[in-house]
């Protein structure tokens, strides 16, 4: 055998294995993230697949209803033509987020104002406690006639799996 020929056995050798390998490893199970959630579902978004879960399919309440039923409810009125993105929304003192510890906020200034896009935004990616209770105040004049017209709008979807009328009182009345 030539020295040439060897090295071409060689090549094809290490090229063939390296081939092997990254098929084994391609195919290899990949490992859930340990987390100290009660249940999560990771899923990627070009196809659906759901990649690692944990109790995915276990009824559990969601842990800011009353931001879900305004965002809802913002998204609703947007929709229907009720609410333009860049309106402004006033930040009134009520709503306006004092900045402790224990609050989620979107922190905009007190009697300032912010786009309804932008509250929106404040409420789903901030869970930003301010920017729900100034949308409330915007939409229907105050934190108590926001909470009658979620009720309202929880008996008419009475669809959603895990929302309850008993659920959402309670919800409110944190909010109330």
């Amino acid at each position: 055998m030539t020295v040439k020929r060897v090295k071409n056995q060689l090549i094809q050798l290490v090229v063939g294995v390296s081939i092997s390998m990254s098929a084994v490893v391609a195919n290899a199970a990949i490992q859930p993230p340990e987390m100290d959630n009660t249940a999560y579902v990771l899923m990627d978004y070009n196809t659906g697949e759901i990649l690692a879960q944990k109790n995915a399919n276990e009824a559990l309440p969601p842990a800011s209803l009353t931001k879900m039923m305004t965002s809802y409810i913002i998204e609703q009125r947007l929709a229907s033509g009720d609410l333009k993105e860049d309106e402004q929304v006033l930040m009134s003192p009520n709503a306006w987020c004092r900045g402790s510890s224990s609050q989620s906020c979107m922190y905009v200034p007190v009697n300032k104002t912010a786009s309804v896009i932008d509250m929106l935004r404040g409420i789903i990616i901030q869970s930003g406690n301010d920017a729900s209770k100034a949308m409330a105040e915007h939409i229907a004049g105050s934190e108590a006639s926001f909470a009658i017209l979620m009720n309202e709008q929880a008996q008419k979807k009475l669809a959603w799996r895990t929302l309850t009328l008993s659920m959402l009182l309670v919800c409110l009345m944190k909010v109330i």
